[in-house]
């Protein structure tokens, strides 16, 4: 019994509001693709084949605690490779996870970041951007994966903190796009609109939840044998 009693104290402890993992999950369908079939088995070899009207489901994995670049709200909140994660699956084909290449020299501005609050005329813009340049002995090329979400409704600028759920006002927004672009402009780029943008349980809170379940079950069964 001292057992459930502690187990359920534990449940009931409330919840750590930021400097925790959230996984937000964006569907979309594939609008528009010039990218040569060469990009996709460079770059993205389990996505080649990828062509207009395919659905996608993007999934964008942060910390909320993350440090903003520039303090005082909006702007760029800046991630290394190790605390965001992005993973574009095209349902047939399969799975492409965004990392910096490593393999080659970085070049300038290689970054993963996710954007929050940044106000764009008379938008406010929440997304992600990948960009890495490779230096090759051509030069700089340059792959640029954004996905942003567009609104005019100010009211979802939300401080400080990364949000732990999108708020909904982000799909209803003027505009939501998946963008890939390589440089140079030849190599062409890809565009898809999103339907959809949601949080996904992340597995531990699904263990925690499964858990609490147990809790009534342990107790009615504790009630019993005494």
């Amino acid at each position: 019994m001292r057992a459930i009693t502690a187990l359920v104290a534990t449940l009931s402890l409330p919840m750590v509001a930021h400097a925790v993992p959230v996984t937000w999950e964006a569907r979309g369908v594939v609008d528009s693709s010039t990218l040569d079939p060469l990009f996709f088995e460079t770059f993205m070899p389990e996505l080649a084949g990828t062509k207009v009207g395919d659905d996608f489901r993007l999934r964008i994995s942060f910390d909320t605690d993350a440090v903003p670049i520039a303090p005082g709200g909006g702007g760029t909140r800046s991630f290394d490779a190790t605390s965001l994660i992005m993973t574009l699956h095209v349902p047939g084909l399969g799975t492409h996870v965004f990392t910096i290449d490593t393999s080659v020299p970085p070049g300038p501005h290689s970054l993963i970041g996710i954007r929050d609050d940044q106000v764009v005329g008379d938008m406010v813009r929440d997304g992600v951007q990948f960009q890495h340049n490779y230096l090759t002995p051509d030069g700089i090329l340059q792959l640029q994966f954004l996905v942003a979400f567009f609104t005019a409704d100010t009211s979802v600028i939300n401080g400080l903190f990364l949000p732990m759920t999108p708020d909904p006002r982000l799909v209803t927004g003027i505009e939501q796009l998946l963008s890939i672009h390589a440089h140079p402009s030849e190599l062409g780029n890809l565009t898809g609109v999103i339907t959809s943008l949601v949080r996904v349980p992340e597995p531990g809170s699904l263990a925690l939840f499964a858990l609490g379940l147990c809790v009534p079950w342990a107790v009615r069964r504790q009630a019993a044998i005494a």
